[in-house]
């Protein structure tokens, strides 16, 4: 590799990597290499700009707004600079703002003198301090620049007498306004420091608008000010100020929501008056008008909208028309998605109206009306008994086949002093269980699993209502998922035909697949 090379990779080693590869001191120490000197005596970084580097080719822009160059000329911090100037300009050695510092520049490479110290250079490459103990740019180490202002006096960076280091500038807090009295103090434009306090106010400007108390902010005139007129921050929107109320262009009224002077015979957002909105409409003479097929109508809070009523579940037909939870509006008419059927559900806030599973919802069991028992579950259209119920002669409904009257069938008794566990009669006892299995608790001679059961859930006696199951001792409520085939279901996580109850469960009972809406996050 020639020598050319090996500066390259040096330099580019100091600049990129030295942190983390150790090519190099990990505390800024001035780099320095074993590249003979030139003939003048200098040190040369012989790295010149290459193809995919951070040089700046002849087009290419480096600022948000560039000027329009020549072909020959590339934007370089929002002016035009030759491109074959890259070559020679020390503020620009190869690139845009790579500067070589006290260094020249040479074939696009910056060229230092033999007493120099090369630091890495924010644009890549490397660029000239004449000494870390003067240089306020490399004040110490290489990089570290001093505060506006200051000086560098054996790599240590000094204020003059009577200031004090804000970071980047030197500041007399005696009289500084943007640092009064301590660097972060500032005060509003029109004040003044004086000893380290902001000034009051002008007479004429007495009110600070903006952040205030130290934060900056503006001297203002409420009275006057259209930006602030009759307080800060409301703005006159093109009006005048006078007397700290708001005058507006003939024809045109001030509107506070707006925060400007509008044409209420044009503006559609005030349209006719403040605030009456005309939605996706416009306003034509103080009146809101809807392009075909749309229609005018009230979105609330006395704004307007235009609307189709032809699809709009909001005003289904008409204006104020809503559809019901889980329905659609078509043609003006609402009606259920995916089979539902709608029903009129009455409740404390008065009645609604809502699409249901009429298949398989235990409140709406093959019709609206129909409503199943606590013992019971929906499937099908039909009201039948839950798992471990049945039938029985003599019965109104749904028995458990766990009792000493009906053990694992309609009409099997136990004798006096039996429970009945598991289908089969047996001997009971004083026990905690009453003779029953663990985990099973004796309730009226029956042994239950009160986590689960329907006629005992979490503790004897106690019965669930036709749209609860017995999850963990506890009732919760359930339905059907509309709208869903499978889980999971948006309509449980929040909202929606299932109530938004949390879990979305199938095969809740047996026969049905249609995922239910289950209270708790729990399923059975």
């Amino acid at each position: 590799m020639d020598r050319r090379a090996v500066a390259y990779l040096l330099g580019a080693c100091l600049v990129t990597a030295a942190p983390l590869m150790g090519c190099g001191s990990s505390n800024n120490a001035p780099f320095t290499d074993t590249d003979a000197a030139g003939d003048d005596g200098s040190v040369v970084d012989s790295a010149p700009a290459e193809a995919g580097s951070d040089a700046v080719t002849p087009g290419d822009s480096v600022a948000e707004t560039a000027p329009t160059c020549s072909t020959s000329q590339i934007a370089c911090n929002g002016a035009c600079l030759e491109a074959a100037s890259l070559a020679t300009d020390a503020a620009n050695c190869g690139a845009c703002g790579h500067s070589c510092g006290t260094g020249s520049c040479v074939g696009g490479a910056c060229t230092c003198a033999a007493t120099d110290v090369k630091c890495p250079s924010p644009g890549g490459g490397v660029t000239c301090s004449p000494s870390l103990q003067t240089d306020t740019n490399n004040c110490g180490t290489c990089g570290h620049a001093c505060p506006t202002g200051s000086t560098c006096t054996a790599g240590v960076c000094a204020c003059a007498t009577g200031q004090v280091n804000c970071g980047t500038v030197c500041a007399d807090l005696s009289s500084n306004p943007a640092a009064c009295g301590s660097c972060n103090r500032k005060c509003a434009g029109g004040q003044t420091c004086v000893s380290g306090t902001c000034s009051a106010c002008p007479t004429s400007a007495s009110t600070i608008c903006g952040a205030g108390g130290g934060n900056g902010g503006t001297c203002v005139d409420t009275m006057t000010d259209p930006a602030n007129c009759g307080a800060c921050g409301r703005s006159c929107g093109g009006g005048t100020c006078t007397a700290g109320t708001c005058a507006c262009p003939t024809g045109q009224i001030y509107c506070a929501g707006s925060g400007k002077c509008v044409d209420p015979t044009s503006d559609a957002a005030n349209c006719g008056g403040c605030g009456r909105s005309c939605g996706t409409g416009s306003c034509l003479s103080g009146v809101c008008t809807c392009a075909a097929p749309n229609t005018q109508c009230a979105a609330g809070g006395g704004a307007n909208t235009c609307t189709n009523t032809q699809t709009d579940v909001r005003n289904c037909g008409a204006c104020g028309t809503r559809c019901g939870t889980g329905e659609s509006c078509t043609a003006g008419k609402c009606s259920c998605t995916g089979g539902g059927t709608a029903c009129t559900i009455g409740g404390m806030g008065g009645t609604t109206t809502a699409c249901v599973n009429e298949v398989v919802d235990p409140l709406h069991c093959g019709a609206c009306a129909t409503a199943c028992s606590g013992t019971q579950y929906c499937s099908g259209g039909s009201c039948l008994c839950r798992p471990g119920e049945a039938v029985c002669a003599g019965s109104t409904g749904c028995v458990g086949l766990n009792t000493t009257t009906n053990c694992g069938a309609c009409g099997v008794a136990c004798a006096m002093g039996q429970v009945c566990n598991a289908g089969k009669c047996q001997a009971g006892t004083g026990g905690g269980t009453g003779g029953c299995g663990m985990g099973l608790r004796a309730c009226n001679g029956a042994c239950v699993n009160t986590a689960t059961d329907p006629n005992n859930c979490g503790g004897c006696a106690n019965r669930l209502a036709a749209n609860e199951l017995c999850i963990n001792g506890q009732p919760r409520a359930y339905a059907p998922a509309v709208g869903c085939t499978t889980c999971p279901c948006a309509a449980c996580a929040g909202g929606g035909g299932g109530g938004g109850f949390g879990a979305c469960c199938t095969n809740v009972f047996p026969g049905v697949t249609t995922p239910m809406c289950v209270e708790g996050g729990n399923c059975p």
